[in-house]
């Protein structure tokens, strides 16, 4: 499923990037407040970055395939009180469905695949183990967002994505990434 969903977001990517004017490039980032279902804890503070093609359909509906990397998991204290973070380490590509209200705001939508490149359990005093080993290579979510052009260019976006699919490899337990991005986006116009 996830070899389905990479092709088809190269070909969304190549399709838009050679179809006329109505198109944008650009990237994106900022800062990403991550946790996992089914464990308490404290957010994980970390950030995203990356880039979008963005194709306007008509006078209220774009569609904007994205590549990012993103950092999730969540941090917790153990029953002796010890700090310890989760650092998960994912590329992301959401393909987001846009309606424009009005001009400069949109709503957003779509589903995402994620694919884990990295897991970490970090130790407040620096030192970390990789666990890797225990999460799914390939994540699915859901995202819900919105976002406002402050000029052609420039634009500012809240989104919040929500884990489909569990992605550890135990049995035990059942943990979904989710996670709120706030960032700013600079748009290339074609």
């Amino acid at each position: 499923m996830k070899h389905l969903f990479l092709s088809v977001a190269v070909i969304c990517f190549f399709l838009l990037g050679n179809t006329a004017k109505a198109q944008e490039f650009g990237i994106k980032g900022g800062m990403s407040f991550t946790d996992l279902s089914n464990l308490s804890g404290n957010n994980r503070v970390t950030g995203h970055a990356g880039v979008f093609l963005n194709k306007r359909l008509d006078r209220f509906w774009s569609i904007q395939p994205e590549i990012l990397y993103a950092g999730m998991g969540q941090r917790y204290y153990t029953i002796n009180g010890d700090q310890r973070t989760i650092a998960l380490d994912y590329i992301q590509i959401p393909f987001m469905f846009q309606v424009h209200p009005v001009k400069q705001f949109y709503f957003e939508f779509g589903p995402q695949l994620g694919f884990n490149v990295g897991a970490n359990l970090k130790y407040a005093d620096g030192d970390k183990i990789g666990i890797k080993d225990g999460y799914s290579s390939a994540d699915v979510a859901l995202n819900l967002g919105m976002g406002i052009d402050a000029n052609r260019m420039l634009g500012f976006y809240v989104r919040y994505g929500i884990g489909l699919t569990d992605i550890t490899l135990d049995d035990h337990r059942t943990r979904a990434n989710r996670g709120v991005q706030l960032g700013a986006s600079i748009k290339f116009p074609g």
